[in-house]
């Protein structure tokens, strides 16, 4: 990203103001801008024209250190400089009894503004990876190599489309921890070869870290990791409210309640917002909604999943009548957990016995009308936890689809099932 015919004002500020001290508004040729609102994959290497160590930093209000009555303890620091005064003071202070909020302060080492910006959907990610096809000879056929690539220079990051309070816009690149030519400072967790800020405001910041393991866990005593075993560096925006959107799919064929399908949600390299959180550390379940766009003509088309399933064979209404089968009633279920594993892990029952070392877990609705529903196993994350937790979702299949049920507009033979989710 290159930013030319970028505007400053008359003391060398980008033209940028904030509105009442909470919202930016930005004039035109402000910032040299790109946004994305769906995953971006197979982007090899960013580079921005805003170096990450000789580029001189700017705070939120896009000044200059040297020109603001706030930051003035930065001037003449460079993006990469203030980044590391950051984590020296967090590493110098966090043990001390005394400190004042050493970790409120190393939430700031990502805050700034940039000359370039993208922003991105809540809910997607940028993976800068490059991807090599070769093949493999051993299965006989062409497979996917996927490497991921650096971040060069500063970019600023934000939201787009999001609501109040909303965070997200993840970006995932290469971990690379090396440091520019001739600097002998000690290499740190945080230091890449560049950068994402964002204007740190009333809590609100940019969370970076290896990933999946925190850095702080990798170098814990007693951890057989180091940071050469991480492969990816990520960043996402803080926030209240998180969307997700996830999608599950398969293809059906002859399961029952003995011998259920179990369909796990792709997390193998996403992020989830428990980063950070501690063991058995509680998470509640705040709001869900399932969310597929279905017709309501029930003629036309007909979701197993969130109509049929929730059917029990008592209702009074003609069309439900119609629609229930008790070959389909209660053969679907939806999990959701938080645990070490990129696969679901947790309980599936409020009895199990072994559920609090299971993680947190959840049984929730997939029903079409009707209240927000969840069904809550256990309320923590395990005991021992020692990366970060990730979110799993597990879609389970007891119905047997290779035979038709009444009424036939209902299921196909091998039927492609796709859910849909955001909260």
């Amino acid at each position: 990203m290159v930013a030319n015919d970028i505007r400053f004002d008359s003391n060398g500020n980008l033209e940028a103001k904030p509105d009442n001290n909470t919202d930016f508004k930005y004039s035109t040729k402000a910032r040299n801008y790109m946004g994305f609102s769906n995953n971006i994959l197979y982007v090899s290497a960013i580079t921005s024209n805003v170096d990450f160590n000789s580029g001189m930093w700017r705070n939120r209000n896009s000044q200059l250190a040297a020109a603001s009555t706030d930051n003035t303890a930065f001037a003449g620091m460079s993006y990469q400089g203030v980044k590391q005064h950051y984590i020296d003071d967090y590493n110098a202070n966090r043990d001390k009894e005394d400190a004042e909020d050493p970790f409120g302060e190393f939430q700031k080492r990502n805050d700034g503004t940039a000359m370039n910006m993208i922003g991105i959907a809540s809910g997607y990610a940028m993976k800068i990876q490059l991807c090599h096809e070769t093949y493999d000879s051993d299965r006989k056929k062409v497979v996917e190599n996927k490497l991921y690539g650096p971040i060069y220079g500063v970019v600023e990051m934000n939201l787009i489309n999001v609501r109040e309070d909303e965070g997200g816009g993840y970006v995932y690149a290469d971990n690379n921890h090396k440091r520019h030519d001739g600097d002998s400072h000690e290499e740190d967790f945080l230091e890449t070869t560049g950068n994402f800020v964002f204007p740190y405001h009333k809590g609100r910041y940019i969370v970076d870290d290896c990933f999946p393991t925190g850095y702080h866990a990798i170098t814990a005593p007693g951890s057989d990791k180091t940071v050469d075993d991480v492969k990816v560096h990520y960043w996402y925006v803080t926030g209240f409210h998180y969307y997700y959107n996830v999608n599950i799919s398969g293809y059906t064929f002859k399961s029952s309640k003995e011998n259920p399908l179990e369909f796990d949600s792709d997390n193998k390299d996403g992020l989830t917002v428990l980063a950070g959180l501690k063991s058995t550390q509680p998470i509640s379940i705040f709001n869900w909604k399932m969310r597929s766009g279905h017709p309501d003509d029930k003629s036309q088309y007909s979701s197993d999943l969130e109509y049929r399933n929730y059917l029990t064979g008592t209702e009074t209404n003609e069309t439900d009548k119609t629609y229930y089968s008790d070959a389909v009633a209660g053969g679907y279920k939806l999990y959701v957990g938080g645990a070490e594993s990129n696969n679901f892990s947790g309980a599936t029952s409020i009895d199990d016995s072994d559920k609090a070392s299971k993680g947190f877990a959840a049984l929730l609705s997939m029903r079409e009308k009707g209240d927000d529903e969840a069904t809550l196993f256990n309320n923590s994350l395990p005991a021992g936890l020692k990366e970060d937790a990730k979110i799993s979702f597990r879609l389970v299949d007891m119905v047997d689809n290779t035979t038709t049920l009444s009424p036939t507009t209902s299921t196909s033979t091998s039927a492609e099932r796709v859910w849909q989710r955001s909260c």
